[in-house]
Parts: C-alpha cells; structure tokens; sequence
C-alpha cells in the first residue's frame, strides 16, 4: 500500500508538467509579417540606415500569440510601424522594419 501513495503524487506531477507544455505564446513563433499575400520571417540580421530604401507601407495590426494570417499583420510589431525596402533586394525577396535605430531584415519564406 505503500508504494501505491508514492506513485500517485508522481503521475499527478507529470500530468501537470504535460499540461504546462501545451500552451502556446508569442515566443513559440518567430517574428513575421504577412506582406502582399506573402509570410516573411523575421532574420538575425540588422542593417544599418543606409541599407535601406524607401517606406513600402505600414503595419496594419498586430497578432497576439500566433502567426499572423492577414496582410499587413505581424506578431512582434505595432500598427502603424513603418515598413521598409531593402537596397539592393526586391521587395519581393526582402522587407526590413526598424527597430531601436536599426532595421530587422524579414526574408521572403519559400513556397
């Protein structure tokens, strides 16, 4: 009978430990914008001013703790932020959006 109470407290902890696993936050996703009915990732590459060309367009909203399905939407950014073109890469290849006096570069994702 002994062993039956210390394997109960064991299966309960593990059950929570499952449970606590099925959430799904904003960090469960990588930083992205869906562009001209197109998803673009968010890269580790920051560029400076002069990398960039010209504003394209502006964020239309922000997504909440997913992926965002919408044109114009993004899940790490504002509404109303800026998004740039990248010298040198079409649009549809690259866009760019700045962050703290930089620019985080978003890669077109393949089909």
């Amino acid at each position: 009978m002994k062993m039956r109470y210390i394997k109960f407290p064991f299966f309960v902890a593990l059950i929570i430990i499952m449970l606590g696993g099925c959430s799904s936050t904003i960090e469960d996703y990588p930083l992205a914008i869906r562009w001209d009915n197109a998803d673009y990732i968010g890269s580790g590459t920051l560029v400076s001013k002069e990398e960039i060309e010209n504003e394209i367009g502006t964020i239309r909203g922000q997504v909440q703790g997913g992926f965002p399905t919408q044109n114009g939407y993004a899940n790490a950014y504002s509404e109303g932020e800026p998004i740039f073109k990248v010298k040198d890469l079409s649009v549809s290849e690259a866009i760019a959006v700045e962050e703290n006096g930089q620019y985080r570069v978003f890669n077109k994702e393949q089909d």
